[in-house]
């Protein structure tokens, strides 16, 4: 069953000025060959269209329509343009590998074979995909165009059957139906070209014959690309990127954005160390520039950091009596897997949320979530009752007004001092000094359990003001004298 294809000719501005997604565009063409001036070869010799495949994969063109004011080819099943390649075709003698009379393929209003089948004053240039879309199209000068195309009968073309019948019809184009970047202001000089600044570019050019480039890069674009060394981070973690984009040899600057890292821009062509500290599913993008532009490839939700929180250990369920040690640590989140350390050694068969433990020591859980492994702050456990509670004295408990006593106990406590039984206020150190008498003792708390020491008796005795008193007031030579100590009942 044959395809009818039909190219209606009469269209509507929208369709030449809205925004294609080309995958196959004209590139370059050589509309007044010059023999003379051609390079070594005699590609300038004959009139050429070159087209490019702007994607990363091969493009079948079977059926597709270059149609021009004098001549329209369509091209046979199978016909393949390699990814990010070149597909020309030319007028004899141009060297080109397909002819724009190619086979038995029919050109309007030329004689077969014939070399000036471009108009060098006016023409438009126009690329028709297999279901009759218009996807590229070029027109030279702005002034001076005419009727595109000019009444003709039907071509009727036989080259591949399954293309089907080519209708073409009668219209009007003008430099008004096309987008501004592909409306050349002049014809070209003798052997020159009109071409694509870069591959596949919007801004195009008039190139002498020494930079024509049929068949071969016009100066090719990058393709940006770039790696991270890692994309799913915890919190905190630094990673480096790498820069794929080729070719790597054109490209002038580099200008990185890194959404959420702590360092927000940079224009090293490989950064290292970008640091995330904040969950999210954050955008990379990687700006590059060569001659032919700006060149721009956002890689969205590229960094992943989930919200992994740091356990924090509660401690319960002490023993009651504080005279043995049961503590219950635990977390408050929940996590994947969990491990439980001592003093920096892990405590076999200890991989869940809590554990019970009966021994002193620096206890730590270290969790894993969502492939983020996270430690708890440690906590010290001490031992619940306090052994040994006994104070120590810096002297005798009697001691003399003006004297004084110092009390103290040693050990990682919070302490308060008493004096007969009622909080010494300010007193909470482990050491207190006496200088009144009184019924002294210590509260002394390792945070879970409290004890108080054995009272000290301070007795403070006042100051004794001794006199000597004589039985006579004079004596002589050799009498003996006696005396009266006062107070009598002092030693």
């Amino acid at each position: 069953m044959k395809i009818l294809l039909k190219i209606f000719i009469v269209l509507n501005i929208f369709l030449l000025q809205r925004s294609f997604a080309q995958t196959i565009v004209i590139n370059e063409f050589v509309l007044r060959p010059d023999t003379a001036d051609g390079p070594a070869g005699g590609l300038l010799t004959g009139e050429w269209i070159e087209l490019y495949n702007t994607t990363n994969a091969p493009i079948d063109i079977g059926c597709y329509t270059v149609v021009c004011k004098l001549f329209a080819v369509s091209f046979p099943a199978g016909t393949i343009v390699p990814a990010f390649g070149y597909f020309t075709l030319g007028a004899s003698p141009s060297q080109i590998p397909l002819d724009f009379n190619w086979g038995t393929s029919s050109s309007v209003f030329s004689p077969t074979n014939q070399v000036g089948i471009l108009s060098n004053s006016s023409d438009l240039i126009t690329l028709w995909d297999n279901t009759q879309a218009l996807i590229d199209g070029v027109v030279y000068p702005a002034t001076n165009l005419p009727n595109f195309p000019p009444p003709m009968l039907p071509l009727n073309h036989t080259f591949d059957p399954s293309c089907g019948l080519i209708s073409i019809g009668s219209g009007a184009l003008n430099a008004g139906s096309f987008s501004a970047n592909n409306i050349m202001p002049t014809t070209t000089a003798i052997g020159h070209s009109w071409a694509r600044k870069c591959d596949g570019s919007l801004d195009w050019e008039n190139r002498a014959p020494a930079a024509v480039t049929p068949h071969a890069t016009n100066g090719m674009p990058p393709i940006v690309n770039f790696v991270a060394s890692d994309s799913l981070l915890c919190q905190g973690d630094c990673i480096n990127f790498t820069d794929l984009s080729t070719p790597a040899a054109g490209i002038i600057s580099w200008n990185w954005t890194f959404d959420g890292a702590n360092t927000a821009t940079i224009t090293q062509q490989n950064p290292t160390g970008i640091c995330y500290t904040n969950s999210f599913d954050w955008d990379v993008t990687l700006e590059v520039t060569n001659a032919c532009g700006v060149y721009t490839l956002t890689k969205p939700a590229y960094i992943s950091v989930p919200n992994v929180q740091t356990p924090i250990i509660s401690q319960n369920n002490v023993s009651a009596d504080c005279t043995s040690l049961l503590v219950n640590l635990s977390t408050f989140d929940i996590y994947s897997s969990y491990q439980w350390f001592k003093n920096g050694v892990l405590i076999p068969s200890s991989n869940n949320d809590s554990i019970s433990i009966t021994q002193t020591g620096i206890y730590q859980v270290s969790v894993v979530d969502q492939g983020c492994t996270l430690s708890s702050q440690q906590v010290s456990i001490n031992e619940m009752g306090i052994p040994n509670f006994n104070l120590t004295l810096s002297g005798p408990s009697n001691f003399c007004s003006g004297d004084s006593l110092v009390m103290s106990f040693t050990g990682n406590y919070t302490y308060q001092w008493l004096l007969n039984n009622s909080p010494i206020s300010g007193a909470n150190t482990n050491s207190f000094t006496a200088f009144s008498s009184g019924a002294y003792s210590l509260i002394a708390t390792n945070g879970l359990c409290s004890d108080t020491s054995a009272v000290i008796n301070v007795v403070v005795s006042p100051p004794i003001n001794a006199s000597l008193t004589p039985a006579f007031s004079t004596i002589c030579n050799g009498q003996t004298q006696q005396f009266s100590a006062s107070p009598s009942t002092a030693t």
